[in-house]
């Protein structure tokens, strides 16, 4: 049981992080092909490949 609370727990994670890199493209803040490789960054890696975002593409706005 706890481990499909935990299963569940990531999947939402996920969707909340593809979720907020999505707002700020919808906002303008980058372009669609940072957009579509972010995305799939996140997407395949959880919250490493947010951690990056956050890091390093925010800072050179679009790595």
């Amino acid at each position: 049981m706890i481990d499909q609370l935990f299963i569940v727990g990531i999947y939402l994670l996920i969707i909340f992080m593809c979720t907020y890199i999505t707002l700020e493209y919808r906002q303008h803040k980058m372009s669609k092909q940072y957009f579509v490789v972010w995305l799939v960054a996140v997407f395949l890696t959880g919250p490493f490949g947010f951690l990056l975002y956050l890091l390093c593409g925010k800072r050179y706005k679009g790595l």
